[in-house]
């Protein structure tokens, strides 16, 4: 079975508009899966910024665009299958709780919101309700999810979660910045 998570794109379209674009991941949506995929795609939007800039001798690099990162998220989670994340449903306004969708099959939540370079992670595990509610529930803890795995013979995962959660820190984003985090509901978990 596949672990369904959805990844949402937040901030300024590169006219400056707001905008949320919400992507699909079918497959792998746990965050060793997942967390790598944004972090590369949030790293090559930054250089592309960079070397723009740099290029056109800018004294300083555009802030990231939500299509910007959304493309580059798109080519970061293909593989020999094919594509891992494709647009599900683009808003021309900042994140609401609506845009999540009503697939209650979600394992996990990404938010990556341009405006205040931060990753928030929602879900954990399958609870059949609605997206909403794991919102509400706020953030939740993914090492603690790799600890819980690790107790289920999944070794490496606690360090390979950290060490994408750093990654993500390194290029500048935060991840469940301010706000408790909650620890996640064991895989399977109803």
């Amino acid at each position: 079975m596949s672990t369904r998570s959805i990844i949402l794109i937040t901030g300024k379209s590169r006219y400056g508009d707001p905008g949320t674009i919400r992507l699909y991941k079918h497959s792998d949506g746990y965050p060793t899966g997942t967390l790598g995929v944004i972090q590369a795609a949030l790293a090559k939007s930054i250089n592309q910024q960079r070397e723009y800039a740099e290029r056109f001798k800018e004294p300083k690099p555009d802030p990231v665009g939500v299509e910007q990162v959304v493309g580059n998220l798109i080519g970061e989670s293909t593989t020999v299958h094919g594509q891992g994340a494709r647009v599900e449903e683009s808003f021309e306004e900042p994140f609401e709780p609506n845009h999540l969708g009503n697939q209650s099959d979600l394992e996990w939540i990404y938010l990556v919101d341009l405006d205040s370079n931060a990753v928030k992670i929602f879900g954990g595990g399958y609870t059949g309700q609605r997206p909403q509610a794991a919102l509400k529930l706020g953030p939740v803890n993914p090492e603690q999810y790799a600890k819980d795995l690790r107790a289920e013979c999944q070794a490496g995962k606690i360090e390979e979660t950290n060490r994408l959660v750093e990654s993500i820190k390194a290029i500048g984003f935060s991840v469940n910045a301010n706000q408790p985090t909650k620890p996640t509901k064991k895989r399977g978990s109803k």
